[in-house]
C-alpha cells in the first residue's frame, strides 16, 4: 500500500520490495523502510553517500526477486505445459 502511495524511482523496485517481503518478511518491511522509502519519487534528497554496503544490499534483494518470482511462476508452468528435460 505504502508503494502505491509513494512509488520508487527505479520502477522495477515497486516489484523488489514486496516480493523481499516473501523472503524476508518482518525484516523486508524493515529494510523497506530504511532504504526503499528513502529512495521514492516524492522522498527529500537525501545528503552525502551511502555506505558501501547499502547499494550491494539492494541488488542482493532485486536478485533474491528475480529467483523468488521465478521459483513461483516456474513450477506451474512447466507444470501446466507437460515439459520434461529428455537427455
Amino acid at each position: 500500500m505504502d508503494l502505491s502511495a509513494h512509488p520508487q524511482k527505479m520502477p522495477i523496485m515497486n516489484i523488489v520490495w514486496p516480493v523481499t517481503g516473501l523472503y524476508f518478511p518482518l525484516l523486508g518491511i524493515w529494510f523497506y523502510h530504511a532504504m526503499g522509502r528513502p529512495m521514492a519519487i516524492d522522498a527529500p534528497a537525501q545528503k552525502g553517500e551511502r555506505p558501501y554496503w547499502k547499494p550491494i544490499f539492494l541488488s542482493a534483494t532485486h536478485c533474491g526477486s528475480g529467483c523468488v518470482i521465478g521459483d513461483i511462476l516456474g513450477p506451474p508452468i512447466v507444470f501446466g505445459l507437460a515439459l520434461q528435460l529428455s537427455f
